[in-house]
């Protein structure tokens, strides 16, 4: 739970591409879903969106499950169609992941999908507005994770908020980025880039050097 500008989402976007590679692998059977918290759209976020995409995402690509279909129709065979609930889509999920209570007689041919590795990821839990929805994602996402769903990994980005930390306790696990270590991170950057620059490489050592410590300084770590 590291502090704001010191590349949680670069980070995250990192990670995210990394799996996605590794799903594009001959023989890989993993599958992923990710979500971005944004400040700026943090009144649009609420439980029902992140389990939506999550959803989506999570989908096999080669068919659609029978739960699925049903509850499509389910909602859709009214007029107007109505808007699924965050506990509806709570169940989907669980049952596109595995959920052991959940996985036998919801799917017939989907048992092999539902035993494969799953990644959900979500970035910037810290971005969400105070409130209820805030507390409703948070709090959900410490349920899923004390489920212990076999072969379901969860990752989640954050500045150090003391409602997340207080909220995330059946989380195994927490990491913090070193702010020192992104710092060692910008030198070697900025070095490399001013080294390869043609007009930059051929300034004095000492002309080097302040630029990089004005740069490594005073972004204090971002």
């Amino acid at each position: 739970m590291p502090k704001v500008g010191c590349g949680k989402t670069v980070l995250f976007s990192s990670i995210v591409q990394s799996i996605r590679g590794t799903q594009h692998t001959v023989g890989s059977t993993s599958s992923s879903a990710h979500f971005y918290c944004l400040y700026r759209k943090g009144t649009q976020h609420d439980l029902a969106l992140i389990l939506r995409t999550f959803i989506a995402q999570l989908c096999p690509r080669d068919h659609i499950p029978d739960i699925l279909e049903e509850f499509y129709d389910h909602h859709s065979s009214r007029f107007p169609p109505s808007v699924p609930l965050a506990d509806e889509l709570k169940d989907i999920l669980h049952a596109l992941v595995g959920k052991p209570e959940q996985a036998p007689g919801h799917f017939s041919k989907d048992e092999r999908h539902q035993s494969e590795p799953k990644y959900l990821l979500i970035d910037a839990l810290d971005e969400l507005p105070w409130g209820s929805s805030r507390d409703s994602i948070i709090t959900y996402l410490d349920e899923l994770a004390g489920m212990c769903i076999p072969n379901l990994h969860i990752l989640a980005t954050s500045r150090n908020e003391y409602d997340i930390r207080a909220r995330l306790h059946s989380w195994p696990s927490t990491l913090a980025i070193d702010k020192q270590k992104v710092a060692e991170d910008i030198r070697l950057y900025v070095t490399s880039q001013i080294n390869k620059h043609q007009e930059m490489s051929r300034q004095k050592e000492a002309i080097k050097e302040l630029i990089i410590r004005r740069l490594v300084d005073e972004g204090n770590g971002m």
